[in-house]
């Protein structure tokens, strides 16, 4: 018994320093946006400083913290079962006044490692009288468990010594480590009594805290509980469930909510698989044989549980629930392979349970419900492939959660439906295929984590707390930053609308003169650039009295030189050299080397130049478009999202049009974060409209997963008119 007992702890002592370290991972991922808000919202300068600057550190620095971590987590462990503390606890070392920083963190830890015992007192209670067993009656106390959460702790406290954080950015950090990695002991220590208890070591003891409060303060069970303690719950649950069938929704309402869609959708299998079990057996498809629906749901659920699902057809993109990486690049052959793995992963289960035959009929219909769920999820065009391949790793725990819960396929409200619906909702608005980590990616990769670890008994309220707090925080970075791109881009506009505005007053001064050339260089560059920067000041209105003094004042400067009256061209020229130096000092000098050349020689005077024909060439404008064409962008509303694919090799990028400018002719589109991803002409989004390479994205009021169950139900619907199986 302790030979297996032993391997059992050393299993889950690897298992868990995963989980920590996978914790730390996501809490790196974040603590850049909370840093953030903290900063934003912190009125000294020197704290703000202080956020920016920790972001920063951490950004750059993430992975020493990650590995330090891991290897004080590595020395403290070296004994997990000595008798006594490796380490002092949290704040014993710093009880001095003279370091009261130091203390105040240490006592935040302490803190934190303390609630953690207090929630789960009586696991800790329960692993220490199994190991007691396990190794002949020694004593443990919780400080010497194994990994308990004074040394977790300490461990972390001394992964961040190096770094030199503030310490009001650390009690920030230690706050998140609470929230991000101390709380994966929580399944952990239900975890391991399980797995102790299941194997003969004090099964009786009683480790389960019913009714423990959740993140959020609401009651729940715990996620791990102890089949002996809840199984007879779970039958009771199961004995009389709601009907598949009931009735449809009453007439004349077009657009069939997603419970409706649900219910119909297994109506649909159940009647198809009914008539192919019958057709085989000759007998009539609306009569069949009573299931027990206890010992089904035992027989799939025993199924589900099997190592052989993964050992015989393990996800081919595993990559995608572990990787750090920035871009991951998923190409068709890989979501092709990750589909016929789902597919081969219910032929095991099938063939575990011994076949259809001996399951019930709403099992049956859940297994394939939930199967044709997650293809639909691989085949949907308009999802991420990184969104995909992530997500086809929750078929076997919603396979799980479809068959202990039959609300699942009845209720459109069912908290896993709408986990999943957020995720693929959110996942489609923020995920970055060319910058994953800076999106909603870590979180969900977080997401789908517990959802694997839960067995089928997620925190959903910690859950969808996790993705609303994250996509909350990406909606306010992103504000600011299409905020800056817009304003931005409004600027470059009014500069070039400057200029061509300014220059185009220039041309119409000098056009029908004869000036010296040094006068006509002074015009066509020192003053234009005065005139743009000044109709920049006065909202591009040439008629503001700045303007026209400043012009008047020109003219008078233009007239004398061609009338060669020098002490009036003196007058007009310091006159203009004041208006010009108080907005463009730095010009000063040039302006007095070209005063002083006044008096010289009229030698090198040009005639005037033709007057022009048409507007001014500007730089950033194309020739006109047909006004019908230019309409066709110039209406689409500003917010509107496109998938843009550039070249045919690439991923195609979900961009949203920020701004259409009738003047320069130029849509700028942006990414989920505000950041500028393309600026094309009006002809050329017109182009890509017509070619598809822009593609208008429409969303749906009843969300992503509706949607895939209406495109499900509209696939089993026309099977049987077809005869051929879908």
């Amino acid at each position: 018994m302790k030979e297996a007992a032993t391997q059992i702890l050393a299993k889950w002592h690897n298992r868990t320093m995963q989980r920590l370290c996978d914790g730390l991972n996501l809490l790196l991922d974040n603590v850049g946006e909370t840093l953030v808000d903290f900063a934003a919202k912190s009125e000294s300068v020197d704290l703000q400083t202080a956020f920016f600057d920790a972001q920063h550190l951490l950004a750059m620095q993430g992975d020493t913290v990650q590995r330090n971590f891991r290897e004080e987590l590595d020395h403290t462990e070296q004994d997990p079962f000595n008798t006594r503390p490796t380490h002092p606890a949290p704040g014993e070392e710093t009880l001095s006044l003279l370091e009261r920083d130091a203390y105040e963190r240490s006592v935040a830890l302490e803190t934190i490692a303390n609630n953690c015992i207090l929630r789960n007192q009586q696991n800790f209670h329960a692993l220490k009288q199994r190991l007691s067993a396990i190794y002949g009656g020694k004593k443990f106390q919780v400080d010497t468990l194994p990994l308990n959460p004074k040394r977790i702790a300490t461990s972390f406290e001394k992964a961040m010594e190096p770094l030199d954080v503030p310490s009001k950015v650390l009690l920030i950090l230690f706050t998140l480590f609470d929230r991000y990695v101390m709380s994966e002991m929580d399944i952990a220590m239900s975890e391991i009594n399980h797995e102790l208890a299941d194997a003969g070591i004090l099964p009786t003891v009683k480790y389960t805290i019913v009714g423990s409060k959740g993140r959020n303060g609401a009651t729940r069970r715990d996620s791990r509980t102890d089949t002996r303690d809840s199984e007879d719950s779970d039958l009771n649950d199961y004995a009389d469930p709601p009907s598949f069938f009931e009735g449809d929704a009453p007439s004349g309402i077009d657009a069939p909510s997603a419970e409706q869609t649900m219910r119909a959708i297994t109506e649909l299998v159940a009647a198809k698989r009914r008539r192919e079990r019958y057709r085989a057996l000759g007998r009539n498809p609306t009569e069949y044989p009573p299931t027990s629906p206890v010992e089904s749901r035992r027989r799939v659920l025993t199924a589900l549980d099997s190592p052989k699902i993964l050992q015989q057809a393990p996800n081919p993109a595993t990559q995608l629930l572990t990787t750090r990486d920035n871009k991951v690049v998923v190409d068709k052959e890989l979501l092709l392979r990750v589909r016929n793995t789902l597919r081969k992963q219910r032929q095991i289960i099938n063939s575990l349970m011994g076949g259809a035959k001996n399951i019930g009929e709403r099992e049956q219909t859940a297994i394939d419900v939930v199967g044709m769920l997650f293809e639909a999820i691989l085949d949907d065009q308009t999802l991420p492939p990184q969104l995909k391949t992530l997500l086809s790793h929750l078929h076997t725990p919603y396979l799980k959660i479809a068959v202990s819960d039959p609300r699942f396929l009845n209720d459109a409200k069912h908290p896993a439906r709408k986990l999943l619906d957020q995720m693929l909702q959110l996942g489609m608005r923020w995920l970055d295929p060319e910058h994953l980590r800076s999106g909603i990616y870590p979180t969900l990769q977080y997401c789908v984590r517990k959802v694997i670890d839960a067995s089928g008994k997620p925190d959903y309220d910690h859950l969808e707390g996790e993705l609303m707090r994250k996509a909350s925080q990406l909606e306010q970075a992103k504000k600011i930053s299409e905020k800056r791109t817009l304003e931005a881009e409004k600027g470059k506009t009014m500069l070039a609308r400057a200029r061509e505005t300014a220059e185009s007053a220039t041309q119409t001064l000098l056009q029908s003169h004869g000036l010296p050339s040094s006068a006509r260089i002074f015009f066509q560059t020192i003053f234009t650039d005065y005139m743009s920067l000044l109709l920049l000041r006065n909202d591009l209105n040439p008629q503001h009295i700045n303007c026209k003094a400043s012009l008047d004042v020109a003219v008078r400067l233009i007239e004398s030189l061609e009338a060669n009256d020098l002490r009036q061209a003196q007058e007009a020229g310091e006159q203009l050299r004041e208006l010009i130096v108080m907005l463009l000092p730095h010009y000063q000098d040039k302006i007095e080397l070209f005063l002083r050349n006044l008096g010289k020689s009229r030698e090198g005077v040009s005639e005037a130049p033709d007057a022009p024909t048409g507007t001014p060439a500007h730089p950033d404008r194309e020739p006109p478009l047909d006004e019908q064409e230019a309409q066709r962008i110039l209406k689409i509303p500003a917010g509107t999202w496109f998938t843009l694919q550039r070249n045919a090799d690439e991923q195609p990028l979900m961009v949203k049009l920020l701004w259409a400018n009738p003047h320069t002719q130029r849509a700028l589109f942006v990414d989920q974060h505000g950041l500028k991803r393309a600026r094309l002409s009006l002809k050329e989004a017109v182009r890509r409209l017509d070619d598809g390479s822009l593609k208008q994205v429409e969303v749906k009021p009843e969300g992503l997963f509706a949607q895939i169950l209406g495109s499900i139900r509209k696939r089993l619907e026309s099977a049987p008119a077809t005869g051929t199986p879908q």
